[in-house]
């Protein structure tokens, strides 16, 4: 952080306060998601690693299945554990009540999407 500090014209502390910023984390996560991340760019990557790794004649084919496998085992839904009573869940935010609503129908909505045999 020392080193990109200067390079952003910032002090490390602003860097520090960036990383526990949920609005700046919001907002990285949504850049992140427009310019690398996207799920339509993660689809062509994993239906490229999928062909390859179903080509007996590559010679890539168990690189690629590695890779699909590592990626396939990423992306399972992780398992959570909320303990929330009427007082905590009261005590909440609007904006954390919903990302907890958003990301568990997230995980909902996808187990619900039929499956490619």
């Amino acid at each position: 952080m020392k080193d990109l500090a200067p390079r952003l014209g910032v002090e490390p502390k602003t860097l520090s306060s960036w990383k526990r910023d949920d609005d700046f984390l919001a907002e990285w996560e949504k850049l992140y998601r427009r310019t690398i991340g996207s799920p339509e760019k993660m689809r062509q990557v994993t239906d490229a690693l999928h062909e390859t790794a179903r080509d007996r004649t590559d010679p890539r084919q168990v690189q690629a299945a590695r890779a699909y496998a590592d990626i396939v085992d990423a992306a399972k839904p992780k398992k959570i554990d909320v303990n929330v009573n009427q007082t905590q869940a009261r005590d909440l935010s609007d904006d954390t009540l919903l990302a907890i609503l958003a990301e568990r129908a997230a995980v909902e909505l996808e187990q619900r999407k039929p499956t490619d045999a």
